[in-house]
C-alpha cells in the first residue's frame, strides 16, 4: 500500500538513523511540540530500510567524515526561528 507516513525523528542534532520502507521519499519536514516531524511517501509492501540522517543548525561545520551529504531541507523552529538543515548520509 502506498501511503503518507510521519516518522518522529526526537530533537537530534547530528547523525540519526530512522527506519523506513525501501525506496521512501521525504516530501516535508517540521519542527512541532519539541520534536521533529518527517514525512515520507512510503510503499509499506517494501522492505524497511535504515536510513542516516544529519541535522545541523546554520553556521555549524560539516567535518570530512560526515560526507557525502545531499542535502534535504530546512526546519524552523517557530519559537525561537532557529534554522536547521536536513541531511541524508549517502553512505
Amino acid at each position: 500500500m502506498k501511503v503518507v507516513k510521519r516518522y518522529d525523528a526526537g530533537k537530534p542534532i547530528g547523525l540519526f538513523t530512522l527506519t523506513v520502507p525501501e525506496g521512501a521519499t521525504l516530501l516535508s519536514a517540521s519542527f512541532s511540540q519539541n520534536t521533529n516531524f518527517l514525512w515520507f511517501f512510503v510503499d509499506t509492501s517494501r522492505p524497511d530500510h535504515v536510513r542516516k540522517f544529519l541535522l545541523i543548525k546554520t553556521d555549524e561545520e560539516i567535518t570530512s567524515d560526515m560526507k557525502p551529504l545531499q542535502f534535504l531541507t530546512t526546519i524552523t523552529n517557530p519559537a525561537n526561528n532557529v534554522m536547521s538543515h536536513l541531511f541524508e548520509r549517502l553512505r
